[in-house]
């Protein structure tokens, strides 16, 4: 038996590349389609103005670091209602 006939043939070899290179792009793009989406984003704590409590329908504008900016109507029982991007 000579080593040549321990090969596998080129085609052979070609086609396990093949298949080795679609097992591998089928497989990162089912992990990247099982990856949770982000978190909603959440704002917690008390709203004040000069150390009052915010007046009702106060309108809060808020930009985020890379740019974004949303905004928010308070609520008599302090909550922000209809957050949306701006």
């Amino acid at each position: 038996m000579t080593a040549a006939s321990v090969w596998p043939s080129s085609s052979a070899r070609r086609s396990l590349a093949a298949f080795l290179v679609l097992v591998a792009v089928i497989g990162c793009a089912v992990l990247t389609a099982a990856a949770p989406p982000p978190p909603p984003a959440a704002c917690y704590g008390d709203l004040t103005v000069n150390g009052d409590p915010a007046p009702e329908g106060l309108t809060i504008t808020a930009e985020i670091d890379r740019g974004d900016s949303w905004i928010a109507d308070h609520e008599s029982d302090g909550r922000l209602r209809r957050p949306r991007r701006i």
